[in-house]
């Protein structure tokens, strides 16, 4: 029979099929997802806190150091509470 170019004439190879075995299907993607996005946070603010804290005491004769901190702490809060929102 020909394809008809609907979505079910799809053909998923066994391999790549939503059974991936029994260890995969105790395991949420969305826990997975959301594992790795609060990883993502935590390694931002981690990453924030050592740029400041060097950024402070190696930098301190520039009069730009804590506007741009002040400037880099708060896009950075703004995009991470957007993304915990969920707002499109």
């Amino acid at each position: 029979m020909p394809p008809t170019g609907q979505s079910s004439d799809v053909v998923i190879p066994p391999h790549l099929g939503p059974d991936l075995g029994p260890a995969f299907s105790l395991i949420d993607p969305k826990a997975v997802a959301l594992t790795l996005f609060y990883l993502v946070v935590v390694l931002v603010l981690l990453y924030t806190a050592i740029a400041a804290y060097h950024w402070l005491k190696y930098g301190h004769r520039s009069v730009a150091t804590v506007p741009a901190l002040a400037i880099h702490a708060t896009v950075s809060l703004v995009l991470i509470g957007y993304a915990l929102s969920g707002l499109p």
